[in-house]
């Protein structure tokens, strides 16, 4: 994980960077329970998105619908 972390950080489009991280999210959120583990990598990986795309972006806004039915406690 701390290497997707850090290759999304690394790159150095602002959009593709965005879209990555909504991709890494989607994956992990779709693939594993989420934990407390892995719960502050997906709010990692959405503040990465919110800076880098429009609040309006469909793919962010649907991201965190799915992290809201998967842990509402989020």
């Amino acid at each position: 994980l701390e290497n997707l972390l850090s290759a999304v950080q690394q790159e150095p489009s602002q959009a593709a960077r965005g879209i990555m991280a909504l991709e890494a999210c989607n994956c992990i959120a779709s693939s594993f329970m989420l934990n407390s583990e892995l719960s502050p990598v997906c709010l990692t990986l959405i503040e990465t998105a919110k800076s880098c795309l429009s609040a309006k972006d469909k793919y962010l806004q649907s991201t965190i619908q799915l992290l809201n039915k998967q842990c509402p406690t989020l």
